[in-house]
């Protein structure tokens, strides 16, 4: 095989698999549960999703968001933002709409879990009565969990 048809076949690959990932973050089917795995619990969640609330606490800037799922569960959970904690500590926890309330659970950073809740955001729909200031909330989530 020359030279030239190697280069090929890798980039063919390489593009193949990018496109696979990308569609495994970003696609749901219509009735195609999440799950989210976490050490003591698993909660699984149904497409469509929609952003109920999404608001940011005067603690440094936790930012926490409800989620409702098709099946009408809702899933809250928050981002981490107190000013005490190191930015590269700044965990997700699920449960509980702040990280001192009880029933917060955090989720370990880079996880399968964080990547499921970031796919759950990205496919979500804000609310018809959500403020418009809850989108940006929301997109600074997506932000910040995909740059991990």
């Amino acid at each position: 095989m020359t030279n030239k048809r190697m280069k090929i076949l890798f980039l063919v690959g390489v593009l193949v698999l990018s496109v696979m990932q990308i569609s495994s973050l970003t696609a749901f089917g219509n009735d195609e549960a999440v799950t989210i795995s976490l050490p003591e619990e698993t909660i699984t969640l149904y497409p469509p999703f929609e952003v109920k609330s999404a608001v940011m606490y005067r603690d440094g800037g936790t930012i926490a968001i409800v989620i409702k799922d098709g099946k009408g569960t809702s899933f809250p959970f928050c981002l981490d933002g107190r000013v005490k904690r190191p930015s590269k500590l700044r965990y997700v926890y699920v449960g509980a709409t702040h990280p001192d309330d009880a029933g917060a659970k955090q989720v370990p950073l880079g996880s399968a879990a964080e990547k499921s809740i970031l796919m759950i955001l990205k496919s979500a729909k804000i609310g018809e009565s959500t403020p418009p200031i809850s989108q940006d909330l929301v997109a600074t989530v997506i932000e910040e969990l995909g740059n991990r």
